[in-house]
C-alpha cells in the first residue's frame, strides 16, 4: 500500500535511521516498490514514503530552500494549475512543476490551512523544522489508509499496521472490542484496530504533532455536512449527475496514465 510513514522519538532513545529502513522493508513487497526516507536526527525525527511507481514519481522529498520545511507526497492532486497560478501571482517561485513543489509553496503561504485548497487522492506529510511540528493530512475520503501509534514521546505512522508493529516497543496487545466488531460485522468500525494503541487517522483529518511538547491533534478540516442543500426535480438531479460523472472520467483520463474501467 502506498503512503507515508514516520518515527518521531521526542526522547531521542531509538536509531531512527534503522527503524525507517525496517518500516520500508517490511512494507516493500515487490520488487518496483520505491521507499525513499530521510532522517533529522537531531530531533529525532524520520520520515519517509512507500510508492508502486505510478503516481507522484518525483524524487522524494522536497525541502525548503533554508532546508526547514520536508515534505513527503503520495497520492495525487486535481485541478493544479489555479493554484500555481495563484502563488506565482502572489510572488512564490517555483523551481519545477511537481505536486510536491506545489505543496510546498501553499503550506508556505498558508500554513495548515493549505490542506482546505487541496483536491485529489492523497496524504502527506511535512516537518517544520523552526517550529519543530509534523503535519499529517490526508484527502476527503481517506483513500490513503494512514495508521498510527503515540507512547511514551514517540509517534509512529504507516499506511500498513506491520509498519507500525516494526517498532519494537510498541505494546502489541489485541483490542478485544475491534475483534468482537469484526466477528460480529466482518469489519471493525471507526477508527479502531486490532492492536490497542493504533489507529486509524479518520478521511479529511489534519493531525498536527509538537515535538518540544510532545501534544498531538487531530482535526477535520472538511465534512460532509458542509455541501449545501438544493431542492431539484429528478430529471435536474440526473442531468447534474450526468455532468459530474462526466467531469469525473474527463479530469481521471487527462493524464499520462492508461484510462481503465
Amino acid at each position: 500500500m502506498s503512503g507515508v510513514f514516520g518515527i518521531v522519538d521526542t526522547r531521542r532513545e531509538v536509531d531512527v535511521e534503522r527503524l525507517l529502513g525496517a518500516m520500508g522493508k517490511a512494507m516493500t513487497h515487490r520488487d518496483w516498490y520505491v521507499a525513499e526516507t530521510v532522517a533529522d536526527v537531531q530531533h529525532g525525527v524520520g520520515l519517509g514514503r512507500i510508492g508502486i511507481g505510478i503516481f507522484s514519481r518525483e524524487q522524494q522529498p522536497v525541502c525548503s530552500e533554508d532546508q526547514g520545511t520536508i515534505v513527503f507526497l503520495s497520492g495525487e492532486l486535481y485541478n493544479t494549475s489555479g493554484l500555481r497560478c495563484d502563488l506565482e501571482a502572489g510572488g512564490h517561485h517555483f523551481r519545477d512543476d511537481s505536486v510536491l513543489e506545489l505543496v510546498l509553496r501553499l503550506y508556505q503561504e498558508k500554513e495548515e490551512r493549505f490542506v482546505n485548497d487541496l483536491e485529489g487522492a492523497f496524504v502527506l506529510a511535512i516537518w517544520n523544522r523552526t517550529r519543530q511540528e509534523l503535519i499529517i493530512a490526508n484527502d476527503r475520503f481517506g483513500r490513503y489508509p494512514t495508521f498510527w501509534a503515540h507512547y511514551d514521546g514517540r509517534l509512529i505512522f504507516a499506511p500498513e499496521m506491520k509498519g507500525v508493529l516494526c517498532d519494537p516497543d510498541l505494546h502489541k496487545d489485541l483490542n478485544l472490542t475491534a475483534l468482537a466488531e469484526y466477528m460480529r460485522f466482518q469489519q471493525v468500525l471507526g477508527k479502531k484496530t486490532f492492536f490497542e494503541g493504533i489507529e486509524l487517522l479518520p478521511n479529511a483529518s489534519l493531525l498536527r504533532y509538537n515535538v518540544r511538547t510532545d501534544r498531538l491533534t487531530i482535526e477535520p478540516y472538511w465534512s460532509f455536512s458542509e455541501i449545501s442543500e438544493v431542492t431539484v426535480t429528478f430529471e435536474e438531479a440526473v442531468e447534474e449527475m450526468g455532468r459530474l460523472l462526466r467531469r469525473a472520467v474527463n479530469r481521471l483520463a487527462s493524464g499520462p496514465y492508461r484510462v481503465g474501467v
